[in-house]
This record gives C-alpha cells, structure tokens and sequence, in this order.
C-alpha cells in the first residue's frame, strides 16, 4: 500500500486447469483470511512523499523542520485533534523550537500508531501503519513529555506527514535515588514547656504519588506519628513538650512500599529555673535621713517565667542594726503588684532576698543591699525673716517721777520688723536640733528703740514642722534696758528647706508684769544646708 497513490491492479493470468484453479482459490482464500487478520491492527504502507504528503519534500535538517512546524501549525493541531492526542499542543511546538529532536532510521516492519496524510486536500490521521517498503526510512524523531506521558513523534524527510510512534505513560523516579527533607526545629529556648516549631522541607517537592512521614520519639522512648499541616512550600508540626531529655524528629518521604533517606534532627530539654530581678530604689538625697521616715522602694517586675508563668514572688526583709546582728523583720508578697515601698525603722544594713516560683514548680532566688548609715551631725546655717510686735516697760520708764502708766499703751508698744541669722546642730539621729541666732529687730515705731539680741535654743523635729524653746539677751545695743528673754516657738515645713514659725518671748525682768512686757512674733525660717 501507498499512502501518496494507489498501485495498478495485477492482470489476471489465463485460467488454469481445474486443479490448479482449486488450488489457487484456497491460496487466495487463505491470503485473504491472513491479510484480514492483521489488517485489523496495521495497515502496510510502503511509500512516502507521493500526492497525499502532507507536504514534501520533507525537512532535511533542524532548521527547515522548525521552519515546517511554525508555518503549518494549524494544519498539524487539526491532525492532533482529529486523532484524540491527550497531550499538549504547546508541549509539541516548543519541543521542536527547542531542539528536542534527532535523525533516525526506521525499518521495514516498524509501526506506528497513525500518520498525518493529506486527502481531497484536507489533512487528517490514518488508523495504525506498518512499514512495508524495501529500505527503512530517514526521519526527525521527536521526543518531550506532555500531560505524564512520554511523546515520540518523527517527521519523515521525504515529506511532512507528522506520525505518532509510541506514547506511554511516564512513571516516577524511584525513591531511593531522591534526597531526604530538610527538617529545622525552632525553640525560644532549650527548657522544659517550650512551645517547639519543626519545618520539614522536600528538596524539589513532594514526589508524584509521595506523602511526608514525620515522627517523633519522646524521651521515654515513645514514638508517634505527627501530623504536619501545609506551610507555604513545605510542611509545619508545632506543639508544647514538656519532659526533660532528648526529642528525636524524624522524616521521610513515602510512596508504597518506597522510602526516601530519612533525616533524623534531635532538640534536648531541661528544667530551667525562672529569672529572678530585684532591684531597689533609694530614698530621696537628704543630708539628715531620719530613721523612721525614710524609705526604699523594691521592684520585681523584671522578674519572669522561662516557660509559662510566675506564680508567687516574695520579698524577705532582713536588718543589721549598727550594733547588732541580722535578724528578719518583715516578709513581703508582691504577687498583685510587682512594686513596693519599705519604710526603714532603724539605721543599720538591709539586705533584701527575693524568690520567685513558676507555674512548673521551679524556683529562682536573689538579693539587693541597702546600707542606710546614721548622718553624721553638721552644722546647718539658717536665717530668718520676722515681723511683730513688742511691749515693753523699760525700767528707767518706772523710775521717772512723770512716768504715767496709762500712757504706755500707747507711746511704748511698737511694730517689729526683723532678721536673725545662725546655725543648728542635729542630734538625736535628727530628731532635734539646738541653735544659736544672733537678730536685729527694727522698732518701725522709734527707730532709736531698736534691738539688737541673741538667742540660743532647741528644737523637736517632727515629719511636718518643729517646736521649741530658748533663753536670749535684748537690747545688747542700750545697756540701760538690756535684759534676759525666755521664749517658745513652733511651726510647720513649706518646703524641705523653708519653715513658717510663730514666737512668744518674756523679759525676765519683767516676769511679774507680763501683761504689759512682752514680743510675739512671725516668720520664716530658711536652712541651707537640708
């Protein structure tokens, strides 16, 4: 057979006798029932690039069969579709375009499963063929996969009539010849509860018909099977271990009764103990810190759980007094609030120790040191601001015969408007002081009545203000009236520096007529040194 034309009918030969003409009809009968036999698979053709080419000549290299392929792309997809190909046009075309092709032979006797052939000038397949020529034939083979089966394809070179060789189905590369996953274990730490994340990576992806197999073997020698969830690319099991000891992570690639390599990766775990902070604020910068009134301040709040949380943080409050030993005097809670104050009640060194305690049982300690030593006793320099009001008979007053009782009311008591300045010394671990001031007080009424004096006392210190009590000498400046003063004075702090101050003051001279002989006064006090 020719798939380009048809060969003329042999003539008939004259008819033989009767025997031989029996005989002929049973060869001829048994031919026939052979050719029919195998013509239901193959169809023999046994000539190429006559009028029913699809085009001839046919390419003679690379070149002209690319060329062939991009010019007659519509009538090839027409044959592609008209023989119900399962795979990709586009898969064809740019095997072609890519090179991925050869030069073959084919011999007499090769198959094929159908050629493209051109009749009444429209292009279309044939059922299966046979080689049946008396050479074999030159041809471009082409080989490419297309939707998982492995093409092969030839264009002869004595036309272009497109013809499908084989196609079979492409199956996997084995298993063993792949590389195992990638498997990466992250852990905010190495301690028992971490929360663990394990990536499991396959290099080139997931094999055709392949599935991840991922275990784990806990410390006690238990394995289990995991189960990953899908993570961008590859595969993620996230969960909390909580027993001490090595974890071994295991993966591997599976498909049937194929394994990949296994990679193994191992994390190990131990107790760890929380973070124990403590941190202690002293009290504000004061040159005479008293015992009692001063006060630290205690943080815990840097202290954490390495893995979960803290369930108990204590404070205990240990003292060192100057002239004794340690002893413990107070114990502190600070679960609701990590931050407290303490007020000290002696002087000496205290030493603080904390724990902490986590929700898995472990413990952390540690300290802080305060050493609140006693001031030592400094002069403080201070002056005052007053203004009042003074009373007073002076004695030469009493002893002139034209001295008039009722006028001293109003002829002798004067506004004052003075100053003083001196110094304290605090005792006491500052809980008093004594003082010394030296003053001036204007008479505003007669100037030439003013008093020059000078005053020693002392003072109780208390948290708002003071009180106390003195002697003094007035009038240094008229040795006519010169006399002794008693007085008591008190106030209140305005600032740590400044106090407003009241004072009463008696002649000692006078003591007998202290209705009429007597200073009160107010002010400021200002010390520069607290």
């Amino acid at each position: 057979m020719s798939l380009c034309q048809r060969s003329p009918l042999p003539s008939l030969p004259s008819l033989p006798s009767m025997t031989q003409t029996v005989g002929l009809v049973f060869l001829i009968g048994a031919a026939l029932f052979t050719n029919t036999a195998v013509g239901q698979e193959y169809q023999d053709f046994s000539r190429l690039g006559t009028s029913n080419a699809v085009f001839k000549p046919g390419p003679q290299d690379g070149d002209e069969l690319k060329r062939m392929f991009r010019e007659n792309r519509a009538d090839y997809e027409k044959v592609l579709n008209d023989a119900n190909w399962p795979g990709d046009h586009d898969d064809l075309f740019n095997a072609v375009e890519s090179g991925s092709f050869s030069e073959a032979q084919y011999p007499v006797g090769h198959t094929f499963e159908w050629m493209a052939v051109r009749k009444r000038g429209i292009v279309q397949p044939t059922g299966r063929l046979r080689w049946a020529g008396s050479d074999p034939f030159e041809a471009f083979e082409i080989r490419f996969e297309s939707r998982g089966h492995e093409h092969r394809f030839l264009i002869p070179k004595a036309c272009g009539n497109l013809a499908l060789i084989d196609m079979r189905t492409v199956g996997p590369p084995p298993l063993s010849g792949l590389a195992g996953p990638r498997v990466n274990i992250q852990s905010p730490n190495s301690c028992t509860g971490a929360n663990v994340t394990v990536d499991v990576s396959v290099p080139g992806g997931m094999p055709e018909g392949g599935s991840l197999e991922l275990t784990l073997t806990r410390p006690s020698g238990q394995r289990e099977t995991l189960s990953p969830s899908r993570a961008g690319g590859g595969y993620r099991w996230e969960g909390k271990l909580d027993d001490a000891g090595a974890y071994t992570f295991s993966a591997t690639v599976a498909r049937g009764s194929e394994r990949t390599l296994t990679t193994t990766e191992r994390l190990n775990l131990e107790p760890c103990e929380p973070t124990c902070n403590l941190q202690l604020t002293p009290p504000p910068i004061d040159p005479t810190p008293k015992a009692g009134r001063a006060s630290f301040g205690i943080d815990m709040c840097s202290s954490a759980a390495r893995v979960g949380s803290l369930t108990s943080k204590i404070v205990k409050i240990f003292h060192t007094p100057l002239d004794g030993s340690e002893q413990l005097i107070d114990t502190m809670s600070l679960d609701a609030e990590c931050t407290s104050s303490f007020l000290m009640p002696e002087y000496g060194r205290y030493r603080l120790e904390g724990e902490v305690v986590d929700d898995h049982g472990m413990s952390a300690t540690c300290q802080a040191d305060y050493n609140f030593g006693k001031p030592e006793a400094k002069l403080d320099p201070f002056f005052t601001l007053f203004v009042g009001n003074e009373r007073r008979w002076r004695a030469d007053l009493r002893e002139d015969p034209a001295f008039d009782e009722g006028e001293f009311e109003l002829d002798i008591s004067a506004v004052l408007v003075g100053a003083t300045v001196g110094v304290a010394y605090p005792f006491a671990d500052g809980g008093a002081q004594v003082f010394g001031q030296g003053g001036v007080a204007i008479n505003v009424r007669d100037s030439g009545n003013s008093s020059v004096f000078a005053d020693l006392g002392i003072d109780k210190l208390f948290d708002g203000g003071f009180f106390g009590v003195g002697v003094g000498v007035w009038d240094f400046n008229h040795s006519d009236y010169v006399d002794g003063t008693i007085f008591v004075h008190g106030g209140w702090n305005v600032s740590e520096k400044a106090q407003f101050y009241v004072e009463g003051r008696l002649f000692m001279s006078m003591l007998d007529m202290i209705d009429n002989n007597y200073i009160y006064m107010g002010g400021i006090r200002y010390f520069f040194k607290r």
